[in-house]
C-alpha cells in the first residue's frame, strides 16, 4: 500500500497542515470535525483511526496531522 501511494518525494514538514495547539483531545475533536465535515468514507475512517493512535500517544499529535493531511489529499465527493 505504501509504494502504492507514497509521493515520490515527502513533503517537508513546514508544508503539512497545521493541527490547533492546546490540548490533543481539543487538536483530536478538530481534526475529526474537518473528516466529518469533508464526508468521505475513508477520510472519516483514517481520521478516527489517528484519533485512537493520538489517545495513546503521550502528546503526540503526528497521527492527528496525517488525519489532516488525508483531508487534503482525498478529494471532496461529488
Amino acid at each position: 500500500m505504501t509504494a502504492l501511494y507514497s509521493a515520490a518525494t515527502p513533503v517537508p514538514a513546514s508544508e503539512l497542515p497545521k493541527v490547533p495547539t492546546g490540548s490533543v483531545a481539543d487538536a483530536a475533536q478538530e481534526v475529526f470535525a474537518r473528516a466529518a465535515e469533508h464526508g468521505d468514507e475513508h477520510v472519516v475512517k483514517f481520521a478516527d483511526t489517528a484519533l485512537d493512535v493520538a489517545a495513546t500517544t503521550t502528546g503526540g499529535t503526528g497521527a492527528l496531522v496525517a488525519a489532516a493531511r488525508a483531508c487534503e489529499l482525498i478529494g471532496p465527493i461529488r
